[in-house]
């Protein structure tokens, strides 16, 4: 876990995890870098506005990438992508609050939406019913403004290898 308090990311797995960098300064939130069974994850929460943070992020991506490494970068980016632009010009509640720069920098790197490629319907991670009332008045609010802000871009190699990813939304 990166860290304690505020909005902490993190990474679980059944097998050794190699702490390559945990990183606040200089961040709204943070990043975490660990490494566990030969792949590389990159777990993120951006902050919309600070591009600083995408440079930094896909720099690492990118030498490791061109290292031949396996890479995933994960989380919460608060970006949208131009693979959703379709879905997201349907909703008029986010007409000029959308920016797309961040997942283009990404993919300028190499790196690959899985999700995006396994499930084209999966165009929703945000916001949830449980955001009423603090944030959103009602249901016809949340479901105005519904899109997709939380992603699984992986490196080349590991995308040709993915069976399956979508988004799971349930009760």
């Amino acid at each position: 876990m990166l860290k304690a308090k505020g909005f902490p990311v993190g990474l679980t797995s059944g097998m050794p995890i190699e702490v390559i960098e945990k990183r606040v300064k200089g961040f709204h939130h943070g990043y975490l870098h660990v490494k566990t069974q030969g792949v590389h994850f990159i777990v993120v929460h951006l902050w919309p506005g600070k591009e600083h943070e995408t440079e930094i992020i896909s720099g690492i991506a990118q030498k490791l990438i061109d290292e031949g490494e396996k890479v995933v970068v994960l989380g919460d980016f608060n970006s949208e992508s131009p693979l959703d632009g379709d879905y997201i010009n349907t909703k008029p509640a986010l007409k000029g609050k959308v920016h797309y720069g961040v997942l283009c920098r990404y993919m300028e790197v190499g790196l690959v939406d899985i999700v995006n490629r396994c499930d084209k319907n999966a165009l929703v991670s945000q916001p949830s019913p449980a955001v009423i009332p603090k944030w959103q008045p009602d249901m016809k609010s949340v479901e105005a403004k519904q899109h997709r802000i939380d992603f699984i871009l992986t490196s080349d190699n590991l995308s040709e290898k993915c069976v399956d990813a979508t988004i799971i939304r349930n009760e």
